[in-house]
């Protein structure tokens, strides 16, 4: 029963480790981070279902009205 909880609390100090490995904080603000999204050729923008380009053109008119 003792190896169960070593191996436990093991199990869960590894858990929160690799959790918080994730997190990562960013400094600055949204436009040093946030980039316009551009297509490399028309051929591109043709393949690229409408509900992904209209979330594209939105996310780059966000850009443009929050970093002028």
């Amino acid at each position: 029963m003792l190896w169960l909880r070593k191996s436990m609390r093991w199990m869960i100090l590894l858990s929160v480790i690799g959790l918080n490995a994730g997190c990562a904080t960013t400094g600055g603000s949204y436009c040093d981070i946030a980039r316009l999204i551009w297509w490399q050729s028309a051929d591109e923008l043709d393949a690229t279902p409408p509900a992904i380009t209209r979330q594209i053109v939105v996310h780059n008119e966000t850009v443009a009205a929050l970093c002028r």
